[in-house]
């Protein structure tokens, strides 16, 4: 078979370059190169507009990625922005309803939260999932995926369970109000990134306890403690998450 004609590719954005571009950027999904050469010499020109450095008040993982299934290995940590996308939620009624809204689930479910990978305290990431009757009426009981939902392995992670299907992400600050809840792409993946080989419940543990500390309040000892910290534990949904007052 001959190989396809370079005619029919999209031309490199670089402006010193009149190569056909075969790699698109995976900050926005929509920038061509030819090579990372090229990639960088633009990247001054281009970072006005990737959602990589853009801010946004939510961002949802993908359990698939758009470039094929991912494989969590250390050298392949890069691969985690393939599944990790950008969006705007309009909170003026609570994220459950703007989740509702925005992604059209129908019952929006607290299934976990996380600390960033800078050594942050006062504030942390809270991750959503779509829930059914049964699908996380306990959100420490892992519902195996399914051929239709495939596991999340990306949101596995941060939130100690398997989670299947897509998973939202955005920043909570109930301690810290000049905490900015817009984020960009590349300080979440970042993140993502550093949680690898590391398990989520001794970080979110080794955090609690140092804020409580600061504020003299009863630390979390075990994660019993640490779900009543994290405002989702038995019997206690998403609006009351929401309504809670720290």
């Amino acid at each position: 078979m001959a190989a396809p004609s370079t005619l029919s590719l999209p031309m490199c954005c670089s402006r010193i370059c009149d190569q056909p571009g075969t790699m698109v950027c995976k900050g926005c999904w929509t920038t061509i190169y030819c090579s990372p050469p090229c990639q960088r010499q633009h990247w001054k020109i281009h970072k006005r507009n990737c959602f990589f450095t853009q801010e946004f008040n939510g961002f949802i993982i993908r359990a698939k990625a758009k470039s094929g299934p991912m494989l969590l290995l250390p050298q392949e940590k890069d691969k985690i922005a393939d599944q990790v996308e950008p969006m705007y939620l309009d909170q003026t009624f609570g994220i459950s309803e703007a989740l509702k809204g925005r992604l059209g689930w129908k019952r929006p479910y607290v299934i976990g939260k996380f600390f960033d990978h800078r050594g942050s305290d006062d504030w942390f990431y809270t991750c959503y999932a779509e829930s059914t009757s049964t699908l996380f009426s306990n959100p420490y009981v892992s519902t195996p995926p399914t051929a239709s939902i495939p596991g999340n392995t990306i949101a596995s992670l941060i939130c100690d369970i398997l989670a299947p299907g897509d998973v939202a992400v955005v920043r909570v600050a109930p301690f810290n109000e000049r905490v900015r809840l817009e984020f960009t792409k590349n300080e979440l993946c970042k993140t993502l990134e550093w949680y690898v080989g590391k398990k989520a419940k001794d970080v979110r543990l080794e955090r609690e306890r140092s804020w409580a500390m600061k504020i003299g309040a009863p630390l979390p000892l075990d994660e019993e403690e640490d779900r009543i910290w994290m405002g989702v534990g038995v019997g206690i949904g998403v609006g009351e998450l929401e309504r809670r007052e720290y």
